[in-house]
């Protein structure tokens, strides 16, 4: 675990969905595909997928779809989430050591969230397919347009979270989103961003295992730092 400062106190645990609680490649590509090809546009490979998981939705399928115009995106996001909504989110594969993660958090009586770039319903249909949804007090999803710096931003407004919760996430969006709003963040390499990129975002950590955030939470409990949810 990388760390600038020798204690941090996390009043909430902030998790991205896509690349840290669970592997989205295989539904999002199926998805993908299929909305491009509705199209007449040329189906993408896995390793030009890998690259796109993160980054807005809108921003990827111009990019496939190589156009600009704003209706054609919008045509092709709609048929990719209509996809995935059916089909693409159950075959997402929850990563190793999260679940013993989770309940570590639970036992301890942690508040923790989900701030994913996916839809609000679509995301707790992924969550409950692995048996986690219990977990978490709140999901905040995203939309077109909705940036994730805005969604961290409303739960501040709204009190759900406080500026000592931690922003755990694979790319650099969900550390320069903490960075926006003067919260701390947690970079993890199990996902589909790489370390040069996480270190770009300036995370106040990075950690290569689900277990070494459960050393964070451990070290919580020892030094009285572990709060509960945001008042």
């Amino acid at each position: 675990m990388e760390s600038s400062e020798n204690k941090v106190t996390v009043s909430a645990w902030v998790f991205d969905l896509d690349g840290t609680i669970s592997d989205p490649l295989e539904g999002m590509l199926e998805s993908v595909n299929r909305a491009l090809v509705s199209v007449n546009c040329q189906p993408v490979t896995a390793a030009q997928m890998h690259a796109h998981i993160g980054p807005p939705l809108e921003a990827t399928m111009a990019e496939f779809a190589g156009t600009d115009d704003s209706e054609t995106v919008a045509l092709l996001i709609e048929r990719y989430r209509g996809h995935y909504k059916e089909k693409g989110y159950a075959l997402n594969s929850l990563y190793p050591g999260i679940t013993d993660l989770l309940q570590a958090l639970a036992r301890s009586n942690s508040t923790m969230g989900v701030c994913t770039a996916k839809t609000a319903p679509v995301a707790r249909s992924i969550l409950e397919n692995f048996g986690i949804a219990h977990y978490f007090s709140f999901v905040s999803g995203g939309d077109i347009g909705v940036s994730k710096a805005s969604q961290l931003e409303q739960l501040l407004e709204e009190k759900i979270i406080d500026r000592n919760a931690l922003m755990i996430g694979d790319r650099k969006f969900d550390i320069e989103a903490a960075n926006a709003n003067s919260m701390k963040s947690c970079g993890v390499t199990w996902g589909y961003g790489d370390l040069d990129e996480l270190q770009s975002g300036k995370p106040h950590m990075i950690v290569q295992t689900p277990a070494e955030l459960e050393s964070l939470l451990f070290s919580q409990l020892r030094d009285g730092l572990c709060g509960g949810a945001a008042a």
